[in-house]
């Protein structure tokens, strides 16, 4: 991230000061002086100003049904989808005599027409406090550079969706998000372990190999824990029934490749359900939470994906892959056509 109008020194005393709480020890440790519930703790990491006022979120649920007449590969091959944009959160809610399988998501796209998904809840910490110290230019950027704003941010997600009237805090939930750098997914393990909730993270790795995640979810979790004074149970991450799971996308590609036929199932989705997925990020996402709702209809775990946003990146790909983009606006015409 690179600021105008503030020196490195006082860039770097701001971020310990606003990010850091005040009232963990600064031993070397980084732990606490008195141990706290995890509520507690979770009540001063999270005791700060936050960009969005509220951490509020929508929440739809997608219903699966099969197609006639379809046959693409992929787990989104032959179904068709609705969206429910007004789920009832109720203890029946997994339905023992529905005959479809569903999932929800968690649409954090809708944060803001810009600024959205996981770029929102990164900067959610961060721009009030450059706002008091006077920054008026901010450039982002990806990589693990804002690991820990990312976390905190997520942090305060997973706690409005644990609330009793969502998700609850007593129900098994197997939450799918796409895996750039990981950093969302590690976030959302921290936060579920953080609140004792049997959430499992099923992260879609897409830039690197599992080894390079797992150690990348391991710097993570001991920096926050000399940060905040987080007591984690190691192993609970690293095993995979831990709340991070670390999974290969469907179809295993080289970071930020398209495959043929996935710009025409973002466009399946969009027109049956209104939400724009991306073939590099959500879509993978979208795919891993269909073919677990699959697996979970007979009373399982709710299957549950974070939306991070990244919709305006369509655009970037539309001049990269003109011959997909093409043949969907081709495919518009033909309809069009046809409706007159």
């Amino acid at each position: 991230m690179k600021l105008q109008g503030l020196s490195s020194i006082r860039t770097i005393k701001a971020m310990k000061t606003g990010l850091c709480s005040a009232q963990f020890s600064s031993h070397s440790q980084g732990l606490p002086k008195v141990k706290l519930s995890d509520e507690e703790l979770m009540s001063k990491v999270l005791n700060r100003r936050w960009m969005l006022h509220i951490p509020d979120t929508e929440i739809h649920q997608i219903k699966l049904s099969l197609s006639q007449g379809r046959n693409r590969d992929g787990p989104s091959g032959n179904l068709s989808f609705l969206n429910n944009t007004k789920p009832y959160f109720g203890d029946d809610l997994m339905e023992k005599g529905s005959e479809d399988p569903f999932f929800y998501v968690v649409r954090d796209d809708l944060l803001h027409p810009l600024v959205n998904g996981n770029k929102a809840r990164k900067l959610d910490a961060l721009l009030p406090l450059l706002v008091d110290y006077s920054v008026t230019d901010v450039v982002t950027c990806g990589g693990c550079q804002s690991a820990h704003a990312a976390a905190v941010g997520v942090i305060r997600l997973v706690q409005y969706l644990c609330q009793s009237h969502l998700l609850g805090k007593e129900r098994q939930i197997k939450l799918v998000v796409d895996a750039g750098t990981g950093t969302t997914a590690i976030g959302l393990g921290i936060g579920a372990q953080c609140l004792g909730l049997p959430w499992e993270v099923t992260a879609v790795m897409l830039a690197d190999t599992i080894d390079a995640y797992r150690q990348q979810e391991q710097k993570l979790i001991s920096d926050f824990r000399t940060r905040f004074g987080f007591h984690l149970t190691d192993h609970c991450l690293n095993e995979v029934d831990g709340v991070v799971h670390w999974v290969a996308r469907c179809h295993q590609r080289k970071f930020g490749n398209v495959l043929e036929g996935e710009t025409e199932t973002c466009q399946q989705i969009a027109q049956q359900t209104g939400i724009l997925v991306d073939p590099v990020y959500t879509l993978a996402a979208w795919e891993m939470a269909t073919q677990l709702s699959r697996k979970e209809m007979e009373g399982g775990a709710r299957v549950v994906m974070l939306h991070t946003g990244g919709t305006l990146g369509l655009f970037g790909l539309a001049q990269r892959y003109k011959s997909y983009f093409r043949k969907l606006k081709e495919g518009l015409s033909s309809v069009k056509v046809a409706l007159h």
